[in-house]
């Protein structure tokens, strides 16, 4: 304990401004990737960041050690001989696919986790995203349930906010 340890603490943190045009990180990567020993990293990026109790213990199965989580709700399994094992991540809902729109699609809790929701947005987006019909030509985009627009990313995002006729884009 530090007798009044807050001021000690601010006196010694330098606030530094982000340079000009910084923005959020790009999204991480999707899919095998060569590590520098000759290993394969397989990156699965989790569908709005549900991790199903199946897909998390076929990947802690797949794992020759630890698992990485990473800040763009995907899952990192290092140390693999070779990208064998993607298609089992694959086939169990797990995205490796680069290209996949689910890198674009977030959404907050919606129905029926939240009161406030006016849809169960996690349901639209999903139905969305497997049918090829996601709004904003297919934008980065945040699905919400309501005006308050929880669990926004920073950014550039386009909103897909629940009204009580549908959706209003933008």
């Amino acid at each position: 304990d530090l007798r009044s340890g807050d001021p000690v603490v601010a006196g010694t943190t330098a606030v530094v401004p982000a340079p000009d045009g910084a923005g959020p990180p790009p999204a991480g990567p999707a899919g095998a990737v060569a590590q520098d020993d000759g290993r394969t990293a397989l990156v699965a990026v989790v569908p709005l960041g549900r991790l199903t109790a199946g897909q998390a213990e076929l990947l802690a199965g797949t794992a020759a050690r630890d698992l990485q989580l990473t800040p763009w709700r995907s899952v990192v399994v290092p140390d693999l001989p070779d990208a064998s094992a993607a298609e089992g991540l694959s086939a169990a809902g797990l995205v490796l696919d680069p290209g996949s729109a689910w890198l674009r699609v977030t959404a907050c809790a919606g129905l029926p986790g939240c009161r406030k929701s006016l849809a169960d947005v996690r349901a639209d987006a999903t139905a969305a995203v497997r049918a090829g019909t996601l709004p904003a030509d297919g934008a980065r985009q945040h699905w919400v349930g309501c005006e308050r627009r929880c669990g926004r990313p920073s950014g550039d995002v386009v909103d897909v906010v629940a009204t009580p006729s549908g959706y209003r884009v933008g």
